[in-house]
């Protein structure tokens, strides 16, 4: 091993010293151990070497031996030989820069003197004073450790070059050094890039401050997904429930996501044999101690074979971006999130290098993507003081920097123009108080519903909110000087639209004035002054609305950008683009001149859903999925709803309870209207004179959270059918109907009875409701309330069942009991088919213990312990000779009158063991039970 030239190159790559005398320490080791790793590379490059340091996860968990000639103890294995593995393939890649050729006797070490020569000059200006006719550098400058060098002149100075007629351009000089291993920095766009990054993020000082657009936009969000990832990494389940949740993470539920939501669907579609190998390997891929340029060339490797199966949207640039995504949230000073495309045009960009060129991900791909990201990463820190923290700023830097001004919507400004961010402009096109970062608000100007106090805000200078919530004081009180406001007022409309509407109901928001806050309210939370714009012609802008008396809209995401230019800077809006949008996301389908019946259109938000079933049939995890669904606003499709992504719909689940998005709430005999709106209740603090406050419910707390919120909430309300609805809704049942919601076509508004306040019901809030049919009859409930909620059956599915678990026939016993029960008794007392799952119905063991601790004390309630009902359901023989009977499931004995004048009666009881008296079932119970024994097998013990 070439060791000092070895290391010298690795210093060209930007790695850490640490870094590189690992590697260094590494390669030794190998040598040590396998011979010489020059010999290695001549003779097939280090192939063999690599096949025979191979060891992977499942060669740790099967405990395989050591298969290098490497001493390395036995609970290193696997850490080790992948750290091996790393150290060989870079000396791969430093001897195949080698061999690239073209340097014209240019070597790195007489670079790296010549980087010496310059340091000691102390100046550029001195540095050059040493050349002849050898102008200022304008473009190429070497980049090392954040540091900038004149590229041209180091490269003279180290060929031993004087004069500039001796030497090479600039060009070929950059290309020299690239053949090395250095990175040559085009300093021309750098600069241009730094300026677009400092324009959008105005005002910007450090990656590190917590405020401010840069903070807002780009870094916040990403920490939030960051720490979930971990979290996921460091539970206890499985490597692929593990890789599953975490690729859900990064693909779905949010804005500005590094993964294809497409290629995460593909996935989670994909058959099992693909799909567990390639969730496991990501999720080994948070988890694994292995450097990590091998860790994610090993799961790059395990998706690669997704594409193999011929499955669309992996290709190379899906497969990097999820593996650098899970890596990088794990590790984000490695790896990063990243778009494959705006990773290429930062190469070509900013160092005239072609990135991923192969159709598969190969070893170098990885390293080449790293050393660009450490070397922008020094240069932000070194070079602007910037203070990354990680490469996800650089990630950040490159993303906002090279976004198109159509990407970024913004305005193109001239040579001539001032660089200003249009959004920071005044509509007369001076540059107003706003702070490029918002917020900006939208505020309703009509006292009590329909008292429109707009020109008295216009004649006197202020805004005011009436009887404000103390969230909306809250809100006003946030408001500062310099922010910019606008009075708009929400309603529906489908008729005379600037566009075609499919005859469909359309949100608008007429925005009817806008100023600019000049005094932020007192301390009563109510009032603010504001300059407002003279002569502002009202416009009306759809889709993207909110009906809450005040808004505040960050400039984080693409809707919101559009309205913020189109209310402050009077740009159009794209109808075609929000409509199309609107339509994917309502579910509409373009009309094809047919006239369609209003109750043909799709059924949309708000929802009103009551899920109904028998015990066991899975209401539980069907409201838990319906919950998120409505609340993250998914499609029925969604991944995330299948039944094999249980695990990761319950964390989601747990995170919206959390966030408080979705609420819980059980019925029962004795609850009321103020327990769910509002009632009287004494303080729970305090001394003096008796005294009650109002205390609000549940509805009416959350119904104000999502009034004054852009999110979707959902309240479950459980054993729905079990309260009084018309005493816990009262006059309230009317409200939830979603046209009478607050911005429908005849929206309905209240004095609620011990507060005295107006109330409306918000359409981003959903009822989801259960009720267990054994308990009361869908038929028997209040009919108010089946006229404003949907109901969906959940009935048993026996298909879920396997046929047989052993030698018990499962899902046909349970067919042949729902039969009967049917028959019996009525189809709302059927047995779920959860009661068999999640260990209910692994083996005979557990089907036993279902059988006799849920299932037949269930019918026992059923039938009002008329035993020979019981005993229909489960195929026992109701008549029968002698005065003891012993069944599959069931025994009986006949009891005669002690006085001697009634008739015997039957006592039944479980199927009791004759030698321990513990209830012990046939072996062929619940064959005799689907009518499948045999007359032989018939016979039974009788007396």
């Amino acid at each position: 091993m070439r060791e000092a030239d070895f290391r010298a190159w690795l210093n060209t790559q930007a790695y850490k010293p640490t870094t590189v005398n690992t590697w260094i320490g590494d390669a030794r080791r190998v040598e040590k151990g396998e011979g010489d790793l020059d010999s290695a590379y001549d003779t097939d490059r280090c192939e063999p070497l690599l096949a025979k340091l191979a060891y992977s996860v499942r060669d740790r968990e099967e405990g395989r031996e050591n298969p290098s000639g490497i001493e390395i103890q036995r609970d290193k294995l696997y850490f080790n030989l992948a750290s091996f593995r790393s150290a060989v393939r870079s000396y791969c890649r430093f001897r195949a820069a080698e061999v690239a050729g073209g340097n014209r006797g240019l070597t790195r070490e007489a670079v790296f003197a010549e980087i010496e020569k310059f340091k000691a000059a102390g100046s550029i200006a001195a540095y050059l004073a040493g050349f002849e006719n050898l102008g200022t550098p304008q473009t190429y400058w070497l980049l090392i450790d954040g540091e900038r060098y004149p590229s041209k002149a180091i490269v003279h100075g180290a060929l031993g070059f004087s004069r500039r007629e001796q030497g090479y351009g600039g060009t070929e000089c950059r290309r020299m050094l690239a053949s090395l291993g250095f990175l040559v920095l085009n300093g021309d766009v750098y600069e241009e890039l730094c300026a677009t990054f400092l324009r959008r993020m105005a005002p910007f000082t450090s990656f590190r401050d917590e405020q401010g657009p840069y903070w807002g936009i780009e870094r916040q969000y990403k920490n939030e997904i960051i720490a979930a990832v971990r979290g996921i990494a460091d539970s206890s389940v499985s490597d692929a429930e593990a890789g599953r949740a975490i690729l859900r993470k990064l693909a779905f539920g949010k804005q500005g996501l590094p993964v294809n939501y497409m290629a995460a669907d593909t996935l989670a579609k994909a058959p099992e044999e693909i799909r567990e190998p390639a969730l496991a390997a990501l999720g080994e891929l948070a988890r694994t101690d292995a450097p990590d340029d091998e860790a994610m060339l090993e799961a790059a490797q395990a998706l690669e074979q997704v594409r193999a199966a011929g499955l669309k949207h992996f290709a190379i640039g899906n497969v990097l971006s999820i593996v650098a995504s899970v890596r990088g949230s794990i590790n984000p000073e490695a790896a990063t999130w990243f778009k494959i495309e705006k990773l290429r045009e930062a190469g070509r960009k900013l160092f005239d290098r072609e990135l991923f060129t192969s159709p598969t991900v190969r070893p170098e791909d990885i390293a080449a993507y790293g050393q660009m990201l450490r070397a922008v990463f020094a240069l932000l820190d070194h070079d602007r003081s910037w203070e990354p923290v990680d490469l996800f700023d650089v990630q950040g830097f490159l993303w906002v920097a090279l976004c198109t001004p159509a990407e970024w919507k913004e305005e193109v400004v001239s040579d001539t123009e001032v660089p200003v961010d249009p959004a920071a402009m005044s509509v007369d096109g001076n540059a107003s108080l706003l702070a490029a970062d918002g917020p900006y608000w939208f505020v309703g100007a009509s006292f009590g519903g329909n008292d429109d106090q707009t020109q008295r805000f216009l004649d006197e200078g202020i805004w005011q909110i009436s009887e404000p919530s103390d969230r909306h004081r809250e809100m006003v009180r946030q408001m500062k000087p310099g922010e910019r406001i606008a009075i708009k007022a929400a309603f529906v409309q489908r008729d005379n639209l600037p566009f075609d509407n499919w005859g469909q109901m359309i949100s608008v928001m007429r925005i009817k004035a806008r100023g600019t806050i000049t005094a932020a309210s007192t301390d009563d939370g109510e009032t603010i002054g504001v300059d407002w714009d003279k002569d502002t012609v009202p416009r009306d802008w759809y889709f993207y609305t909110y009906q809450a008396t005040i808004w505040r809209v960050m400039p984080d995401k693409g809707n919101s950008k559009a309205l913020i230019a189109f209310a402050f800077n009077d740009e159009p809006q794209d109808y075609d683009g929000f409509m199309k949008a609107w339509a994917e996301w309502k579910g509409w389908t373009e009309p094809t001149g047919m006239e369609v019946e209003l109750s043909d259109l799709p059924w949309a938000p708000p929802t009103n859903l009551i899920l109904y079933g028998p015990p066991g049939t899975g209401k539980t995890w069907t409201v838990m999925a319906e919950a998120v669904r409505l609340a993250d606003g998914l499609e029925r499709q969604d991944p995330l709803l299948r039944a094999d992504s249980r695990t990761a719909l319950k964390e989601r689940y747990d995170e919206l309870v959390r966030d408080s998005r979705i609420r819980f709430v059980t019925f029962h005999q004795s609850y009321a209207y103020e327990d769910f709106v509002e009632g009287l209740r004494p303080p729970t603090q305090g001394e003096g004179a008796f005294k009650l406050d109002v205390h609000p419910g549940v509805f009416r707390r959350i119904a104000e959270d999502a009034m004054v919120s852009q999110d979707q909430y959902v309240l479950v309300i459980d054993e729905i059918n079990r309260a009084n609805i018309s005493k816990v809704f009262g006059e309230l049942i009317t409200l939830l109907e979603g046209d009478k919601r607050r911005g429908g076509a005849n929206e309905v508004q209240l004095m609620l009875p011990y507060s005295g306040k107006s109330f409306r019901v918000p359409s981003n809030l959903h009822l989801l409701g259960t009720m267990n049919t054994a308990d009361r009859s869908i038929a028997l409930l209040d009919t108010a309330l089946r006229r404003r909620f949907e109901f969906r059956e959940v009935a048993p599915n026996p298909r879920l069942l396997p046929e047989k678990v052993g030698e018990v026939p499962l899902r046909r016993a349970l067919e042949v009991m729902n039969q009967r029960i049917e028959y019996l008794v009525g189809r709302e007392h059927r047995i779920g088919h959860a009661f068999f799952l999640n260990g209910g119905g692994e083996n005979r063991e557990a089907i036993d213990l279902t059988m006799r601790d849920k299932v037949i004390p269930l019918l026992q309630e059923y039938f009002f312990e008329d035993w020979g009902r019981v005993a229909a359901v489960l195929g026992e023989k109701i008549d029968f000779s002698g005065k003891t009977y012993r069944g599959g499931f069931l025994g009986c004995q006949m009891l005669e009158d002690p006085m001697g004048i009634g008739e015997p009666v039957r006592s039944w009881s479980l199927r009791l063991d004759p030698e321990t008296g513990a209830p012990a079932f046939h072996e062929k119970a619940y064959d005799r039970l689907i009518g499948m024994l045999t007359a032989g097998d018939e016979q039974e013990d009788e007396a």
